[in-house]
C-alpha cells in the first residue's frame, strides 16, 4: 500500500493546527493566571489537566462578571 503525499499533508496540516492550539492554552494559563504556572510546568502537566485549568479560570470569571452585572443592576444571560 503506498502512502498518498495528500493525506500525509491533511495529516501533517492537522497537527500542526492541534499544536497551535496547544501552545495558545499553555499561553493564555500562564498569562490570565499572572504566573502562577509556568510554562515548563504546563508542557509537563497531561493534557487533560491543563484544559481543566482553562476550565476554572473561565467559570471563576464568568462568575466575577455576574456579581460585578448584579451589584451594577444588570442581568447576565
Amino acid at each position: 500500500m503506498r502512502a498518498n503525499p495528500g493525506n500525509n499533508q491533511v495529516l501533517v496540516d492537522s497537527l500542526n493546527k492541534v499544536n497551535k492550539n496547544i501552545r495558545k492554552q499553555v499561553y493564555d494559563i500562564v498569562l490570565y493566571t499572572e504566573g502562577a504556572f509556568s510554562i515548563k510546568e504546563l508542557y509537563q502537566m497531561p493534557v487533560y489537566q491543563a484544559t481543566e485549568i482553562i476550565e476554572s479560570f473561565t467559570e471563576k470569571n464568568r462568575k466575577e462578571k455576574e456579581a460585578i452585572d448584579q451589584a451594577s443592576g444588570k442581568q447576565s444571560f
